[in-house]
């Protein structure tokens, strides 16, 4: 006997339950209450009575493409539209499912490597679809280097609206993220507003080191004031190095398809639009470097801001 136990009643909207008294269409199966099909007097479902379908049909139909939403490698339940996994980036089609079968043995890391195919930067993904106007080919062009976690990552913010994920390098270090990734204007706030909530650490450590000791001997460690200075920027470095880490990947992804989509406001050949979108995007290693040498510069010239003041 099939169990309908979950399945809606068309009629009034509730789902079925073990002892639910059912009857069937004779014609379609659309199972109803017995007292809503007394209620309505016949079946209701004019829809598959116009096809001639069948509701057990579609509804192992759904129950199919439920079962195959779930991702295999994160166990993740997708959207039954989905082809990749919101999560994870494996993919969900029935060609994926099988291989999973036929090798039983492999690995979930080696599943999802092959199911993802690294000769293909788009990931599975038809290059010439698009996202907020913005084809994926292009995307990948932006991207440049880890196409494989950005596109998925990317398609999954753009079906679902979700803005959060997970990036460890903004957690630890955000300026150095949006450098590498020519984030100019994040990457400026990002490294002013990590060197600012770090002060009163700079100048602790500069109590403690010979050299540096007799500029801050004025300063009293121990006060209510410094000590409350101290608190409210550890918890502030906390927020911003968990909200970069939580919406890091949110940002990059607007920016890529502003950036791309004021590419091509400039110039309407597609040649030059593909240089351009080239050059603006991918990595640039050089500007960690710099970085670091911006960080450090303005740690010196703090001190000597302090030995004027101080001394």
């Amino acid at each position: 006997m099939f169990d309908y136990t979950g399945s809606k009643c068309i009629a009034c909207d509730e789902k079925f339950v073990n002892d639910s008294d059912i009857v069937v269409c004779p014609e379609c199966g659309t199972p109803y209450h017995r007292e809503c099909y007394n209620e309505k007097g016949t079946c209701i479902n004019e829809r598959l009575h116009k096809e001639n379908g069948s509701w057990r049909t579609e509804f192992e139909i759904k129950k199919k493409k439920a079962e195959r939403a779930i991702c295999k490698n994160c166990s993740h339940k997708n959207n039954i539209h989905s082809k990749y996994c919101e999560k994870c980036g494996m993919d969900l089609s029935l060609e994926a499912v099988k291989a999973e079968q036929v090798e039983p043995n492999m690995d979930d890391a080696t599943v999802r490597m092959f199911s993802l195919n690294l000769g293909d930067r788009y990931c599975g993904f038809d290059p010439k679809e698009k996202i907020e106007g913005v084809t994926i080919e292009e995307l990948a062009d932006f991207i440049g280097s880890n196409t494989y976690y950005y596109l998925p990552l990317f398609k999954r913010m753009s079906d679902t609206g979700k803005k959060w994920s997970l990036n460890v390098s903004c957690l630890f270090f955000s300026d150095f993220y949006f450098a590498n990734r020519k984030m100019y204007v994040f990457w400026v706030f990002a490294l002013l507003f990590r060197f600012m909530i770090s002060v009163p650490t700079l100048m602790y450590d500069m109590s403690t080191i010979d050299i540096t000791s007799k500029i801050v001997a004025n300063i009293n460690f121990e006060s209510m004031i410094f000590r409350n200075v101290s608190i409210i920027c550890s918890l502030l470095s906390y927020a911003f190095r968990i909200s970069m880490c939580v919406f890091g990947n949110w940002f990059y992804y607007r920016y890529a398809l502003n950036k791309i989509k004021k590419i091509k406001q400039r110039t309407s050949s597609a040649s030059i639009q593909r240089s351009e979108i080239k050059s603006e995007g991918g990595v640039a290693f050089m500007n960690m470097a710099l970085n670091l040498v911006l960080y450090l510069a303005l740690t010196f010239f703090m001190i000597m801001a302090f030995f004027f003041i101080f001394n």
